[in-house]
């Protein structure tokens, strides 16, 4: 029985500068896999580009886990800054997963708990489900 659940607080969350922020109202795609490394939680979502007749660009974030398949997709969105952030609250760990991801994006927030991840970009695409496609086709 549970006597104290702690309701996390915008603090608790740090946004991790390395991987590059959501475009705002850009497209995105979560591919919801077993979470293992053969098939893995893949995020896709657009990023800014450095002039409009460029080519849409998208970045990954591709995710494992060990000992969790916890993932809401409903999440509340914790600050006003969109992009990555990761849990400094050590109850929130499960296991060998001791990475606690929330991804915002506008009034969309992705929640998951993984191994590991790491991010990805540089992908050129005419929207997120064909970047996802060709990341899918040049990578094992």
């Amino acid at each position: 029985m549970v006597d104290h659940v702690r309701r996390l607080t915008v603090s608790d969350w740090h946004l991790q500068m390395d991987v590059l922020p959501p475009l705002e109202g850009g497209d995105f795609v979560w591919l919801q896999g077993k979470g293992d490394a053969i098939s893995p939680h893949l995020l896709v979502y657009e990023v800014a580009r450095d002039y409009l007749s460029a080519p849409r660009q998208f970045a990954i974030i591709r995710s494992t886990a060990l000992d969790s398949i916890a993932v809401d997709l409903n999440a509340e969105p914790v600050a006003d800054e969109l992009g990555l952030y990761r849990c400094a609250d050590e109850e929130e760990w499960i296991g060998r997963d001791q990475c606690h991801l929330l991804w915002q994006h506008n009034e969309v927030a992705i929640r998951w708990l993984c191994h590991e991840y790491c991010a990805m970009h540089g992908i050129a695409a005419r929207d997120a489900r064909q970047a996802l496609a060709q990341w899918l086709l040049t990578n094992d």
